[in-house]
């Protein structure tokens, strides 16, 4: 992922890997026990995001290295990008799936996330994204054991058109 930002006909290609790990880090979160909705501060969901965002971009950051992509704000850059774009992705998805998924497959969750006590809209909002760009950057394992940055025009199940 990190070496296609540069070019745009692969870039486009694996951007469909990103929603589809979001989609599959809400199918893990709204799969938890309802006892992550209704925490007794405010800041359990804040250090979560943080937590779960550093160890995505530490992931991706490491993906880069692996790829030879050199160090400094060439490699910060690509990284901002490619976490930028994810988060992106991640916060549709998640904003999707809390508005219209919840309610209607698990409703206790939804009065829980609704309810007196929970925590705010915005902080909901981002401790979702947060786990649906972790999924999809750490997800890259289940997509025939290529890494995220493997360009899915080289797969053999599709060839390029000429």
């Amino acid at each position: 992922m990190l070496t296609a930002v540069g070019s745009r006909e692969t870039t486009n290609l694996w951007c469909l890997r990103l929603p589809a790990g979001a989609a599959l880090g809400m199918v893990a979160l709204i799969s938890l026990d309802d006892t992550w909705a209704h925490p007794d501060t405010w800041t359990w969901p804040v250090v979560a995001s943080v937590v779960v965002l550093a160890v995505a971009g530490g992931y991706l950051t490491l993906e880069a290295q692996g790829h030879g992509v050199p160090g400094g704000r060439i490699l910060a850059g690509r990284v901002l990008a490619v976490a930028g774009l994810g988060l992106a992705h991640a916060v549709g998805v998640a904003a999707l799936v809390l508005a219209a998924v919840v309610p209607a497959v698990t409703p206790d969750l939804a009065h829980k996330l609704a309810g007196p006590g929970a925590a705010s809209p915005a902080e909901l909002l981002m401790l979702a994204a947060s786990v649906g760009l972790a999924a999809g950057v750490l997800l890259q394992i289940l997509w025939d054991d290529r890494p995220v940055t493997y360009p899915l025009t080289h797969l053999p199940w599709r060839g390029r058109a000429r």
